[in-house]
């Protein structure tokens, strides 16, 4: 019986992808594809904690919202939370090993190479969470000015909607994780910038400026206060480590951000 059970709830789920990549239509027929897309991802994502508790639960989550609105899926899935957690499949993720942004945006420009790059701008594609992000730097002058801006990889998913963290004439000198739940898995769900004025001399620590908080965190838990990154006083973010985590549904998120600071160069006076 249990096998059973998953057998339908694996083959209503495979049928729902093989509907997605049956072709593109137009009007009605468009609005329903995108639904039935929506709910396989949904789905798959609920499948992935390790925990059959969280997995459990993430199924009970999306029949109670209504989010599974295809009635074959929504049979499936009722009767495997009828049956126990022991009957759930659980489909795997993965996360990425850290990449290093410094060294990615050297590759594509060697001559950039040795030069002193600070992390001025964010471009973030975002939703519920932090799909993705590229790193935009700008090179430090020698009379402290900001050399034009060198937009690096991008490291996540194509989801969301795209908006750009920039501040003219200013450095980032600090970055707010916030970290929660999100379908079972700890993720990235919101992030902020905080940014000061690059003086002739130096970092203005009283011209500080946060940015909006992107990411919605609809379907997530944040539990946890900010993760605060911060650069310390005379130093700047030359580099960060990115990694991300890849699902099963497709869908690729920022899953870990971490700071490599360097201390600002003297100013040197230029005729």
């Amino acid at each position: 019986m249990a096998e059973e059970i998953s057998t339908l709830l694996t083959t209503g789920l495979l049928a729902l992808l093989g509907t997605v990549a049956g072709g593109v239509v137009k009007g009605y027929w468009d609005v329903r594809l995108a639904d039935k897309d929506l709910q396989s991802k949904l789905l798959l994502r609920a499948l992935e904690p390790d925990d059959a508790d969280e997995r459990l639960k993430s199924l009970g989550f999306l029949i109670t919202t209504n989010l599974i609105s295809d009635w074959k899926i929504r049979k499936g899935v009722q009767q495997v939370i009828i049956s126990g957690k022991e009957n759930i499949p659980r489909f795997s993720p993965g996360v990425s090993s850290p990449r290093s942004a410094r060294e990615d945006i050297e590759h594509q420009n060697p001559d950039l190479e040795g030069k002193e790059l600070a992390f001025v701008a964010l471009k973030v594609r975002h939703g519920d969470i932090i799909d993705a992000i590229t790193p935009i730097f700008a090179e430090i002058t020698p009379d402290f000015r900001l050399g034009k801006p060198k937009v690096g990889m991008q490291y996540g998913g194509t989801g969301g909607e795209e908006t750009v963290l920039q501040r003219s004439g200013c450095i980032v000198t600090g970055v707010n994780l916030y970290k929660g739940n999100y379908f079972g898995r700890e993720e990235i769900i919101q992030i902020e910038l905080i940014w000061n004025r690059l003086t002739p001399q130096g970092l203005d620590p009283s011209a500080e400026v946060l940015s909006e908080k992107l990411g919605s965190g609809d379907y997530a838990d944040i539990d946890k206060p900010p993760i605060q990154l911060r650069a310390d006083p005379g130093y700047y973010i030359y580099n960060f480590l990115a990694s991300t985590s890849n699902h099963t549904s497709g869908e690729t998120f920022l899953h870990d951000f971490r700071i490599e600071q360097r201390q600002l160069p003297l100013r040197r006076f230029v005729n």
